[in-house]
């Protein structure tokens, strides 16, 4: 942020940055109350959420499981979704992670799935698993399943990953990325803090692809 208004010209419009709820991620730029929105969406199939929005895509996948239970429990290193409803879940309040599970098993996925605990952050769900407090399966982003696993997440050490199989089609994902409405910029100068802020967003972006290859 502080870069593209290093590059916005002083007499213009100056870029401000608000919070944003996952819940409002599209809706707010829709409805023309903010320009771009960074964050993550859950998308359908071929994403039609996504009509009338310019995307820049970060990364887009699935859910994962970080679990404490033994392997004779559940053998790994994958899951399938249907297989959820047997397992004792500790699930995330967030809106992310409740947009699947609704899209699996409905509205009222609580009285089909094996809810040990629901969790307003992430690191109490770790603290719970890894305490020994609850025995079961933590529901993640893949990206935090992946940190976990490469030992970038210390706060979830000893907690075995598992990639969760979505068999019940069509598939959800967790899109991360940029969105601002579509042909928005084009009616936009160059210098304008909304085409600034892309491409600053672009080249912070690349320069992460680059560092990890």
């Amino acid at each position: 942020m502080e870069l593209a208004r290093a590059q916005t010209p002083r007499d213009g419009a100056r870029p401000r940055a608000v919070h944003v709820r996952t819940a409002e991620s599209l809706s707010r730029p829709r409805a023309g109350e903010l320009d771009l929105v960074c964050g993550s969406v859950v998308t359908v199939g071929a994403a039609p959420e996504l009509a009338g929005f310019e995307v820049m895509e970060w990364r887009r996948s699935g859910l994962a499981l970080l679990t404490n239970l033994p392997a004779d429990r559940l053998l790994g290193p994958r899951a399938r979704v249907g297989e959820l409803p047997a397992l004792p879940l500790v699930v995330p309040t967030t809106r992310l992670i409740g947009g699947f599970l609704r899209g699996w098993f409905g509205a009222g996925f609580r009285q089909t799935l094996t809810v040990a605990a629901e969790i307003d952050t992430i690191g109490y769900g770790f603290e719970l698993l890894r305490s020994g407090l609850v025995e079961g399966c933590l529901l993640v982003t893949q990206g935090i399943a992946e940190a976990a696993a490469d030992g970038r997440l210390p706060e979830a050490a000893g907690l075995r990953p598992l990639t969760l199989v979505d068999e019940t089609g069509p598939e959800l994902r967790v899109l991360s990325g940029a969105f601002a409405r579509l042909g928005e910029r084009a009616a936009l100068a160059r210098d304008h803090p909304l085409n600034v802020l892309w491409r600053c967003l672009a080249a912070g972006h690349e320069r992460r692809v680059s560092a990890a290859r």
